[in-house]
């Protein structure tokens, strides 16, 4: 230690080994992440995940920033609000930027075979995040310095019956170096929830709904030759899960929209929208009870996947809209998940047929 620094009251590991999930129908190479263990309040969930073996930052930041898991970024890497998959058209791949970390007491990162159980695409690893249950009433306030982040956010209620609700925003930042940071946001998020057993199943209700503002994004560019914001981004999903002895099934539904606006100083404003509606259902069993091997069915739709866009000359009045998507989508699936154990090595693999 130092001179004077005195004695350590307290050391927080952030890395972990990856451990083998027993108990749960993840198995493989599988970390659980506490998000109250931060040293500080992180602006987004890539800012948890991203301090663990194996992750790093893919791509630009601000809110919409994104990881890669062992080498593989974009649409390799999955997003999941509980059983709730996070899609989006983004190139950069999907970002759970709307969930406000205050609201999330959980997160599983998943590397190995175990990620099969949530779809072929994610063969890099996925990022799965539970919402948080308050136990009776919970308040926090956050302040940052660097672009003045600031956030409130308001709980109340136990697992039978909870609801939260908070506002977080930020204005532009500047890098080390003094250059600006196009960082700006607002956003707002409610979420209520409950759970209830009937005879020997529990069922659990979550609803989320966030709206977001003036949301910047930082590229080498900005601000003299190009500036990247998102002028509105919505979302508003909701899951029921029944959890019996030995299996778990779910149903659940997402819809979200989102604005994207690239200015080209004293050339032209180029205005994307695009919106989703994403539903499915899933189950999934263990072999026999305390099995290490579990099965499942899976369905999801995509309906009104759409997306248009508009350019405005600087000084000009808006062009025409041309609809460059419009698509909808069925996926089947059934998968089959685990692990052997014999003495001292673990075999974990899994199947899917999609």
């Amino acid at each position: 230690l130092p001179a004077g620094a005195g004695e350590l009251e307290q050391v927080i590991v952030i890395g972990r080994k990856p451990a083998t999930a027993d108990g749960d129908h993840l198995h493989g190479f599988t970390s659980y992440l506490n998000a109250d263990d931060q040293l500080a309040s992180p602006v987004n969930l890539a800012s948890i995940v991203d301090r663990q073996p194996g992750v790093a930052f893919s791509g630009q930041g601000g809110l919409f920033q994104t990881v890669a898991i062992r080498g593989l970024s974009r649409q390799r890497v999955g997003n999941f609000f509980l059983d709730v998959p996070l899609l989006s058209e983004r190139r950069a791949g999907t970002a759970a930027s709307f969930i406000d970390p205050a609201m999330v007491g959980e997160i599983e990162l998943v590397r190995g075979p175990a990620t099969t159980a949530y779809g072929s695409g994610n063969i890099g690893g996925l990022v799965r995040s539970l919402p948080a249950t308050p136990g009776g009433v919970r308040a926090e306030l956050s302040w940052g310095g660097s672009g003045r982040e600031n956030g409130i956010m308001l709980a109340a209620g136990d697992e039978a019956a909870y609801a939260a609700v908070s506002r977080r925003a930020s204005d532009r930042a500047e890098s080390a170096a003094g250059d600006p940071l196009n960082t700006e946001f607002e956003q707002y998020n409610l979420m209520a929830g409950g759970s209830l057993d009937v005879a020997d199943a529990r069922y659990e209700l979550v609803t989320l709904a966030s709206y977001g503002r003036d949301i910047g994004k930082s590229n080498n560019r900005y601000p003299d030759d190009r500036i990247t914001y998102y002028p509105r981004e919505r979302h508003w999903l909701t899951q029921l899960t029944r959890r019996g002895d030995s299996s778990t099934g779910s149903v659940y539904f997402h819809h979200q929209d989102l604005e994207t606006s690239v200015l080209r100083p004293e050339q032209r404003l180029d205005t994307v929208r695009a919106s989703a509606l994403d539903f499915g259902a899933r189950y999934a069993r263990a072999w026999r009870e305390g099995s290490p091997w579990h099965w499942g069915a899976e369905y999801m739709g995509r309906r009104d996947v759409e997306s248009e866009e508009w350019t405005t000359p600087v000084g000009g009045s808006r062009g025409p809209a041309q609809q460059t998507l419009q698509a909808s989508q069925d996926e089947f699936a059934v998968f089959l998940e685990g692990r052997y154990r014999w003495r001292d090595v673990t075999a974990t693999g899994g199947l899917r047929f999609t």
